[in-house]
């Protein structure tokens, strides 16, 4: 049987847009622009909560270190998911290479902790 302190999970995001919505640009909406606004905040929102409870979960159980996330925010309008554009690609890589310097401490120690299979 598999016991918590066996399991590490690592969450690593897509990426994230703060979107800041104009009370006087939303006052105007249809009900289709509602139903687009509405089901972001809860496709985002569902992430979140899960990421939530396993950190709480890790958490009381101990074992935080079995939990790690990286996710990072990206600039407002560049977070669609069928834009394979050229110009998408290159800003991804270059959030991701940011990313990856930002976080090499935090990467080394996951790297060092699923070599070596102990926390």
């Amino acid at each position: 049987d598999l016991t918590m302190d066996e399991i590490f999970v690592l969450n690593i995001g897509t990426g994230w847009v703060t979107k800041k919505r104009n009370y006087q640009e939303i006052k105007s909406y249809g009900a289709g622009q509602w139903v687009i606004n509405i089901l972001d905040i809860l496709m985002n929102n569902t992430v979140e909560l899960t990421e939530y409870q396993l950190q709480k979960i890790y958490e009381i159980t101990g074992l935080k270190d079995n939990f790690q996330s990286i996710d990072f925010e990206l600039e407002d309008g560049k977070d669609k998911m069928d834009d394979a554009s050229d110009e998408s690609l290159q800003y991804l890589l270059s959030v991701a290479d940011k990313e990856i310097i930002k976080n090499k401490e935090k990467l080394d120690w996951i790297c060092d902790v699923m070599y070596n299979k102990e926390v």
